[in-house]
């Protein structure tokens, strides 16, 4: 093996806890990267035994304090056309599924009485989905549909 090679192995070893025996060779034979591993042990070591990110004290009680304490909310908007298309998709889905390949293999493994529990399924699927669509653009709602009146008058 080349010098990079085996300096790219040694660099990837877990935790430098044991050198493996082709870098342990190599380093017989090659005086620079005896050298070479040698100071990186060193540098290894010195860094392990002298960290200083090591706390002295655990802040994480502080921390989550701090994040529950905090007034800064999180809130993501899923915009009309992302709930219009999801909603597109499982309504187009509830009536192509039939004639797709794989309910075919369905068909042929459960029986032909299949159509009608799958409908029942992506109908419930699709109701729940615009469930969740109203409630959670129910603000939106009440502002259409107190704008109602005044658009048709």
């Amino acid at each position: 093996m080349n010098c990079e090679k085996i300096q790219r192995r040694f660099l990837e070893m877990d935790n430098r806890s044991r050198i493996p025996l082709s870098v342990q060779a190599h380093m017989l034979y090659c005086s620079r990267c005896r050298h070479d591993i040698t100071l990186l042990s060193e540098t290894f070591a010195s860094l392990r035994s002298e960290a200083p990110f090591i706390m002295d004290r655990n802040l994480c009680e502080k921390i989550m304090l701090d994040v529950f304490l905090s007034k800064t909310g999180y809130e993501h908007h899923v915009t009309r056309f992302q709930w219009g298309a999801v909603g597109s998709i499982i309504l187009v889905s509830l009536f192509l599924i039939p004639f797709s390949n794989s309910f075919e293999w369905l068909r042929a493994y459960f029986g032909a009485g299949l159509e009608l529990p799958v409908s029942i399924v992506l109908g419930l699927a699709f109701s729940v989905f615009a469930l969740a669509g109203i409630f959670s653009n129910l603000d939106d709602l009440k502002k259409f549909v107190n704008s109602l009146p005044k658009k048709l008058h």
